[in-house]
């Protein structure tokens, strides 16, 4: 799973967009930066509205943005889990329990729908 955490910036320079991709700052605005485009220009954002591109040399950088892989802990089968008072182990129990939620759920379908009526 990837984790993305979002740089934050303090604008020095004002900076007027001349491209749709671009994104106007404003001296003294907080700019939360989503990531680094090349060694000249940074990709963020001000608020929530306003978003584009803008010039690395036009702003101070507090916390440059990061990506990183989060290793989640490996699945591990439960030795023993009950289910309305069945005991199920491992991946053979697993289909067996699986069959007999489906089981359920056709059975309240049915007295949902009222099948098992008269």
């Amino acid at each position: 799973m990837e984790i993305e955490t979002e740089g934050v910036a303090n604008v020095k320079f004002n900076f007027r967009a001349a491209t749709p991709v671009e994104m106007s700052i404003n001296v003294g605005e907080t700019v939360h930066i989503t990531r680094r485009v090349d060694p000249n220009w940074y990709e963020g954002r001000v608020g929530e509205r306003r978003k584009g591109i803008f010039p690395a040399s036009y702003v101070t950088v507090i916390r440059e943005p990061s990506h990183h892989q989060q290793r989640l802990p490996p699945l591990q089968t439960p030795q023993v889990t009950y289910y309305n008072g069945y005991n199920w182990k491992g991946q053979f129990e697993l289909r067996n329990m699986l069959r007999l939620i489906r089981v359920t759920i056709s059975l309240h379908l049915e007295s949902v729908v009222g099948w098992d009526e008269g």
